[in-house]
């Protein structure tokens, strides 16, 4: 499991800085670069989908997907982030704001 990431810069072998995805409670499923590569987003087991200015170690916001089902993936669209597990798929910008979301039909 992916519980941590550590950035490197140009003044040597030693990390310059890392961020800790995971925790006790939800182990990280996922995790996406935007296109820029200063913004990563962590998806864990709890169905939590973090996302990361790389450049400091608390996350720019939290979205939850509501099941508790674990996030299998994640993409950056246009700006936006893309999300889903196996019940939902959620599109949202980077301050946290849901502009969509999707479930399958119930029979």
């Amino acid at each position: 499991a992916i519980d941590a990431v550590d950035g490197f810069g140009g003044g040597g072998p030693a990390p310059a800085g890392g961020l800790h995805l995971g925790s006790p409670e939800r182990s990280v499923t996922s995790v996406r670069f935007d296109p820029g590569g200063l913004l990563l987003a962590a998806g864990t087991s709890s169905g939590h989908v973090a996302l990361y200015d790389v450049r400091s170690s608390r996350p720019v916001c939290l979205k939850d997907h509501k099941y508790g089902l674990p996030v299998h993936s994640i993409k950056f669209h246009q700006g936006k982030c893309v999300s889903a597990d196996a019940k939902i798929i959620k599109i949202w910008d980077h301050a946290g704001a849901v502009d969509a979301s999707g479930e399958p039909p119930t029979f």
